[in-house]
């Protein structure tokens, strides 16, 4: 026999069954949120009194959350605390690992705070206690940051405040005389101001003629700027000069020793043809057919007087 719902009825049920559906992802993401699904091992410590810690408080890695207080015991004088830590951490609770207590203010909520070890120490196994340190008192947190010095010292600067406030109302004192040498120092300010027009008149003539000394300064300068270009003109040009020259005296001594050749070579060849023309007159064929010789005019100029 087959079940006919109504429109209503599938309403209601759709309805009923997003409600279910609702509930669950709401469980499922608090349960996430809350670390309900993750694993966790175990762990105890010994404190020697329980420093107000309550069963369900955080335990914090670097103020991070990482497990909860499970449960509190007496055990004979002390009190034993019973750790449940993420399994994701576990790998940080090495052999030298230390806990204590602490609080975020003097009036928050204790939480027990684990202090690394050396991360290369090998890591405790599952319920193996972990070594404590006794919580600080409000006492040993004076003595740390030295209140009672700091309050010597905010005493004394009190007092310093004090004094220097009494200095400050006395009549003869500094800030009264302050006074009185601003007021001179205003006074000598107006006699000054109303000399101040002649001054002016005396700074604008002698601006008029620094203008002017300005000016001609720099037509002269301008002057001087084109007679350094014209002396750098001709400095050049005697470089040019001398460049040239120095080139002439490199080819002197080759000219020189050319010159010296071609005379050797006119004197050899004039040795040469002198030869010829003994050896011509030596000849019989020529010797016979040949006039005689000049006689030698006397050339003597005779002595010098």
């Amino acid at each position: 026999m087959e079940l006919i719902y109504s429109r209503r009825e599938k309403i209601v049920g759709l309805f009923v069954i997003s409600i279910i559906v609702l509930l669950f992802s709401t469980v499922v993401l608090i349960g996430r949120g809350k670390n309900w699904f993750k694993s966790y091992v175990t762990y105890y410590t010994v404190f020697e009194e329980s420093y107000n810690l309550q069963e369900n408080a955080d335990v914090k890695f670097q103020k991070a959350s990482i497990g909860k207080v499970s449960r509190i015991d007496l055990t004979e004088d002390k009190v034993r605390v019973t750790l449940k830590i993420l399994e994701d951490y576990q790998s940080r609770i090495t052999r030298d690992t230390t806990v204590t207590v602490k609080s975020p203010t003097f009036i928050g909520d204790e939480y027990v705070a684990v202090i690394p070890g050396n991360s290369r120490a090998p890591a405790m196994d599952e319920g193996e206690e972990i070594q404590s340190i006794p919580k600080k008192s409000i006492e040993d947190l004076l003595v740390e940051f030295q209140v009672e010095q700091t309050a010597k010292k905010l005493s004394t600067a009190v007092k310093n405040i004090s004094d220097i406030t009494e200095a400050l109302r006395d009549p003869e004192g500094p800030l009264f005389t302050v006074f009185e040498e601003l007021e001179a120092i205003l006074s000598n300010l107006a006699e000054a101001t109303a000399k101040t027009p002649m001054a002016m008149d005396h700074v604008n003539t002698n601006l008029v003629t620094i203008n002017k000394i300005g000016n001609e300064l720099y037509f002269n300068l301008t002057d001087l700027r084109n007679m350094l270009a014209d002396v750098a003109a001709s400095m050049q040009r005697v470089k040019t000069a001398l460049a040239n020259v120095e080139e002439a005296s490199y080819d002197i001594p080759a000219i020189t020793h050319s010159t010296s050749l071609g005379i050797d070579e006119i004197r050899g060849a004039v040795e040469s043809t002198d030869r010829i023309i003994q050896s011509l007159k030596e000849n019989f064929l020529i010797k016979g057919n040949l006039p005689p010789s000049p006689e030698g005019e006397n050339i003597d100029a005779g002595p010098r007087q």
